[in-house]
């Protein structure tokens, strides 16, 4: 697990400093795993593995619960309006990084989901995203979002109540472990 609250390098990057380069705010009743405490405005995380963890769990959430289907959907919720963001540039830019259009359909999959995270690290870290690697990203994806990853990499449309009842007890749970 990589640390880089007291690493130099990070210090002129909130959401590395935090182990939390998604920038993910605080808010849930259920702290995430390794979460420490926050900022003020961000959760802290213990690893920054953590908190590419936390980070996969709430965009397989904005499909499976919030049927979040365009990335313009997706960073109207993930960055919004409302908190000073502006969403559809940023929807823009993470488009353009997987070489799709933010008005695409477009599902989570195992495959995609270390590319989609690499665009928001770029685009919450800037150049400080040079330190989250590939391997951070795919052992934060796989440290406990497998199965859910695994779920929708095998599905290509919608979801059956069954299964999307079956996906979020398998979060609730994982939100649940330390």
């Amino acid at each position: 697990m990589t640390d880089f609250s007291t690493n130099s390098l990070a210090q002129g990057s909130r959401g590395l400093r935090n182990n939390n380069p998604g920038n993910i705010a605080p808010g849930g009743l259920i702290p995430w795993q390794g979460q420490i405490g926050d900022d003020g405005v961000d959760v802290t995380f213990d690893s920054v593995e953590n908190g590419i963890r936390a980070m996969a769990i709430i965009l397989c959430n904005y499909q499976i619960i919030h049927g979040l289907y365009t990335l313009n959907d997706i960073f109207a919720r993930w960055a919004p309006a409302s908190d000073g963001n502006n969403p559809t540039e940023y929807a823009n830019y993470v488009a353009g990084q997987l070489g799709i259009s933010p008005t695409d359909s477009f599902t989570i999959t195992a495959d995609n989901i270390v590319p989609l995270m690499q665009a928001i690290c770029n685009m919450e870290l800037g150049s400080y995203s040079q330190y989250i690697t590939n391997q951070m990203l795919t052992d934060g994806a796989n440290s406990t979002t497998a199965a859910i990853l695994e779920f929708l990499g095998t599905t290509t449309g919608k979801f059956s109540v069954a299964a999307v009842i079956g996906v979020i007890v398998l979060v609730f749970y994982l939100f649940k472990k330390k």
